[in-house]
């Protein structure tokens, strides 16, 4: 299966990428878009695992931000530390001729030849696509994708097909599993409590709930059925759509530290799940949802920031 592999420096571009994610999820499945090349086990070479994915990959979309050279701690730039992941993962699509194509998130504008190591300074020569955070989102995500389809050929529509396929065999799966808990938690509360049971009455107060806020109507938020942006999704919930209810919001570390990241536990509709707090908000007072604990163990790589 051709796939998609998108590059970026955390520390630059990690939202903008994430959005990128979905959408290109959307739109071509789950299985086709791979993102966070530098998930490396323990004790395996960063090098050959890079080259290993992008073996795999005919499309690498390097996302190149206002900080995508990146600063070290002399002042110099991490890009041209040749054991800076971002740079081996650029280096090694050019080794192998693997389609680069910049995309130029956030006002950043190409890095020059003079900014580049020897062996990133071809990217300098590539017609990049212009990427706006903001109202054009959309507009410039539509065409980033026809690109990606001249790219792929007659090779796009089944990559498309298969892609969303798996993914709606999987949100189908996940959506009768989800029903079902909710029925047999229903009838264990009622044996549980019995008929003789206190009726909650009306004057208790009901749950914070939330909404999606985002500036494009036709954009929206995933739900994953794990805290992590590469695991399957659930549903996608709307711009705009109410009532969602949280658990927990928390910090979720990454190769022993603190990720920027925040999950939240979450229920849309008859969907469970896990949701960034990036764009969602209390739909009374307008504030986002506060971070109450902190999970160690999750998924270790490579730091790109």
């Amino acid at each position: 299966m051709s796939r998609i592999i998108i590059s970026y420096r955390r520390a630059d571009s990690a939202a903008i990428s994430g959005r990128i994610f979905d959408r290109l999820a959307s739109h071509y499945g789950d299985d086709a878009v791979f993102m966070d090349i530098d998930k490396i086990p323990f004790g395996t070479d960063f090098r050959d695992h890079i080259r290993k994915v992008l073996a795999g990959g005919d499309i690498l979309l390097a996302v190149i931000g206002p900080s995508w050279l990146g600063k070290a701690a002399d002042g110099t730039s991490r890009i041209m530390d040749e054991a800076d992941p971002v740079c081996v993962e650029i280096e090694s699509a050019l080794q192998q001729k693997i389609r680069i194509i910049p995309v130029l998130a956030d006002g950043a504008t190409m890095p020059s030849v003079a900014d580049l190591p020897e062996g990133l300074r071809d990217i300098a020569y590539l017609n990049a696509a212009p990427l706006d955070v903001g109202r054009d989102f959309r507009a410039h995500m539509d065409r980033l994708i026809r690109s990606i389809d001249e790219v792929l050929g007659p090779r796009r529509p089944a990559l498309a097909q298969a892609g969303k396929r798996r993914s709606g065999a999987r949100i189908a799966l996940i959506t009768v599993l989800s029903t079902f808990a909710i029925v047999l938690g229903g009838a264990a509360v009622y044996l549980l409590r019995g008929p003789s049971s206190e009726v909650r009455t009306q004057t208790e107060q009901s749950p914070t709930t939330y909404r999606v806020q985002l500036k494009d109507p036709n954009d929206g938020q995933n739900l994953y059925i794990a805290p992590n942006m590469h695991s399957n999704v659930v549903t996608r919930i709307p711009a705009d759509a109410t009532g969602i209810t949280l658990g927990t919001c928390a910090h979720y570390s990454y190769r022993f530290r603190l990720g920027t990241q925040v999950w939240c536990d979450a229920k849309w509709n008859i969907h469970s799940g896990y949701i960034s707090n990036c764009c969602i908000v209390d739909e009374k007072t307008g504030a986002g949802p506060g971070v109450i604990k902190r999970v160690t163990g999750a998924a270790s790589g490579r730091n790109k920031e």
